[in-house]
């Protein structure tokens, strides 16, 4: 899934005019645009289905699987009248698109990401009359750009506590979900379907009357030293995130029925010896090999010189046992060297240090 923005704890938050981004003038070049332009081109052609509308010419032409597939009931998006339990919202996404439908609803919503702009967010009528085009909408932006995104437009996964409506019940708080959230605190106002075992956690559940929830039916002006700083704390964020440092053991297996573990896991990109940093384990936690698949990102790729160079440092010092934190005891020797020729065998312009040998 697109870079979660709370990967940054502790980084500013800058405006969205900042020259860094200028998020609201500067040209996007993400894959939204380019399927507006393949559109007007007659390169592509989006057909029409009902109830569906474009959703899956769109899926196809972003090349989004329908596997991927979320489908959440509360009320978290923009068209929040026709959200529910009976009605939710279906979410398809890839490593750098996202694309929302609900049933009767007047548009999709689109969201993909811009390697020097962040996230950007987009909408598409649904008029079979078309001619299809998707459009910046703003209406993303108040939910999409906050405290919780640190400042910056970014994709957000939360738990929530829902009413029988669907509603959110701010009173009693919420959850912001990555690999360090404990399983009790994940999936509250999203349906959850395979196999979670004994496992608890906040899905497929409402509060009712009050009660516990039920089953349902970069600023270049800062002076050289604050700027190293924020580069090196920054780094050592995301390269603990990519690395899974925090990650909550899962208590027991866990099985999907969708397909879309095995469809992800075979797209790879694989090493000499058939593995991917996109291999689920699925057992024990999330990943067979505990490294992001999104550091063959354009995203990860557009980073700062100084911020991309200090991660791959730090990623090489945990990888090849120089860090030996507590934080990094979950890491096996085997784990390390399985990244570390992984990343040899797949990872273009990977810094040459990375083909000594792990220790």
């Amino acid at each position: 899934m697109p870079w979660p923005t709370a990967i940054a704890r502790g980084v500013s938050a800058i405006k969205l005019d900042d020259p860094t981004i200028q998020y609201n003038t500067r040209m996007p070049h993400d894959e939204v645009p380019y399927l507006n332009q393949r559109i007007q081109r007659g390169q592509v052609h989006l057909q029409y289905e009902r109830p569906q509308g474009y959703l899956r010419s769109v899926l196809e032409a972003l090349d989004v699987p329908v596997e991927s597939q979320l489908v959440v009931f509360s009320k978290t998006s923009f068209q929040s009248e026709r959200i529910s339990p009976t009605n939710p919202r279906s979410i398809f996404f890839n490593d750098s698109v996202v694309v929302g439908w609900v049933r009767g609803g007047p548009l999709l919503e689109l969201a993909a990401e811009d390697p020097r702009q962040g996230m950007m967010f987009f909408s598409m009528g649904q008029n079979p009359a078309g001619p299809p085009h998707a459009n910046r909408d703003p209406n993303c932006l108040p939910c999409h750009v906050s405290d919780e995104s640190m400042g910056v437009p970014g994709t957000l996964m939360r738990s929530v506590y829902p009413d029988t409506d669907g509603k959110t019940i701010s009173a009693l708080g919420a959850f912001l979900t990555d690999d360090r959230s404990p399983f009790t605190q994940r999936w509250g106002g999203w349906y959850v379907t395979g196999d979670t075992g004994t496992l608890r956690h906040m899905g497929n559940a409402v509060v009712k009357e009050g009660k516990n929830l039920e089953p349902l039916a970069g600023d270049e002006s800062q002076p050289r030293g604050k700027a190293a700083t924020v580069v090196r704390n920054a780094s050592r964020e995301l390269a603990d995130y990519m690395l899974f440092a925090d990650e909550k053991p899962l208590p027991s297996k866990v099985a999907g029925t969708s397909g879309f573990a095995e469809k992800f896991s075979s797209e790879g990109p694989k090493d000499s010896q058939g593995r991917s940093l996109r291999q689920f384990d699925l057992q024990q936690r999330l990943m067979k090999y505990p490294c992001s698949y999104m550091i063959y990102s354009s995203a990860f790729d557009a980073l700062p010189d100084d911020l991309k160079d200090a991660t791959y440092a730090r990623v090489w010092r945990i990888l090849s046992g120089e860090e030996r934190g507590k934080r990094y005891a979950a890491l096996t020797l085997e784990d390390r060297r399985a990244i570390v020729e992984i990343l040899r065998d797949t990872k273009r312009r990977l810094p040459e240090y990375f083909r000594a040998l792990t220790r």
